[in-house]
């Protein structure tokens, strides 16, 4: 019998790196965080077994030629003469030995719905809760821009009034490559003009798209317009650990509108 390996190698190496998150700096987040450590835990030894059971057939195959006394397989002699016939017996049930399960087929796109839903899976990576994941910090701002990480619109974070130096900075746990950029306001009014840049070092940084804008626009690519949302999709081949949104020109209002959400288009985190 062969023994095919590469459907559960596949499967297995899907699962790695299994990547350590970065731990939040508040003690009061330590339990939320080692929570969904634990869970993500528990999925990857869930799949760990299931692909390992795909090698259920081989071992049993084994398992028979070592109580047989192992072996080459058996060469069929040649065929005697054909005996007397029988009496008809009763039909047994269907043996059908199940095969080795096969490779998991490509994840189909999320559809299009209300809420600004994402329709591709690379947004969907980066739009669910990703407080505990990505570290948000800002300059000029009031409030907290992590509270924009969420998987809903949390209206806590504005911008001060006026223009000069302001930054929103996104801290990824390792290199990530980055496609898109969303954000969410709670009203249209606008928020300048922006540039978004690339680092791994805090000190190097990269510019990506010069033109990014927050409010006073029409919705962007890809998305089902809802609340007041603008989407950008843009060319980007660098994975960068760290990326954020500069001010280059124009001025932000002062408490009004709220930065309820940004979503990423980018691979998983």
């Amino acid at each position: 019998m062969a023994i095919d390996l590469d459907n559960t190698r596949a499967a297995l190496a899907k699962l790695l790196p299994f990547r350590r998150r970065v731990r939040p700096g508040a003690p009061a987040s330590f339990g939320p965080f080692l929570d969904g450590e634990f869970q993500r835990i528990d999925t990857a030894t869930a799949d760990i077994v299931s692909a390992l059971k795909t090698l259920d057939p081989a071992l049993a195959y084994l398992a028979g030629l070592e109580e047989g006394g192992g072996g080459s397989d058996p060469v069929p002699g040649p065929e005697g003469p054909e005996g007397p016939k029988g009496d008809k017996g009763d039909p047994g049930a269907d043996s059908t030995v199940p095969g080795p399960i096969g490779p998991q087929g490509p994840q189909g796109s999320p559809g299009v719905g209300g809420g600004g839903a994402a329709p591709t899976s690379a947004w969907a990576f980066g739009c669910g809760e990703r407080r505990f994941l990505v570290e948000a910090t800002a300059d000029g701002n009031v409030g907290n821009p992590g509270q924009s990480l969420s998987s809903i619109a949390i209206n806590d974070f504005w911008w001060n009034a006026g223009g000069g130096d302001k930054f929103v900075t996104f801290d990824f746990p390792a290199p990530i490559l980055l496609t898109g950029l969303a954000t969410q306001q709670d009203n249209s009014t606008a928020n300048g003009s922006w540039t978004l840049e690339g680092s791994l070092d805090r000190t190097l940084w990269t510019p990506i798209i010069t033109d990014y804008v927050m409010g006073g626009v029409s919705y962007g690519p890809r998305f089902t317009p809802s609340g007041f949302l603008y989407a950008r999709e843009f060319i980007n081949v660098t994975r960068y650990s760290i990326y954020r949104l500069r001010l280059n020109s124009g001025s932000v209002t002062n408490t009004s509108p709220y930065v309820s959400q940004f979503l990423f288009k980018c691979e998983p985190i």
